[in-house]
């Protein structure tokens, strides 16, 4: 069920209520995935990724990862009221390419 609609000038946005959230973690072997229910994480080695792609518009963002049999979209929050570290942890991303360099 929808809670929330986001018209903007490119793409209408719609949040559901059965919205899943996760922990990324970069390294040199690829990204990590940790679902934050508990579940069980997927790591994506950097030889398995064909297209990495972070776009952003004001506060929202889009991770897109492309694998030779997977495409995985997340949408991101690049700042959240009182957690000061997204946006520190964004800035850093942004600033260091996002640790991925072909």
């Amino acid at each position: 069920m929808p809670n929330m609609i986001l018209p903007t000038p490119w793409k209408t946005y719609i949040k559901f209520d059965n919205t899943e959230y996760y922990f990324f973690y970069f390294d040199e072997f690829g990204i990590t995935i940790y679902p934050t229910d508990g579940s069980v994480c997927a790591t994506i080695e950097w030889k398995q990724i064909k297209d990495f792609k972070v776009s952003h518009i004001s506060i929202l963002g889009k991770m897109t990862i492309k694998t030779t049999e997977n495409t995985y979209k997340f949408q991101l929050n690049r700042m959240v009221i009182g957690c000061h570290w997204i946006k520190e942890n964004t800035k850093y991303l942004e600033n260091n390419n996002y640790f991925y360099k072909k």
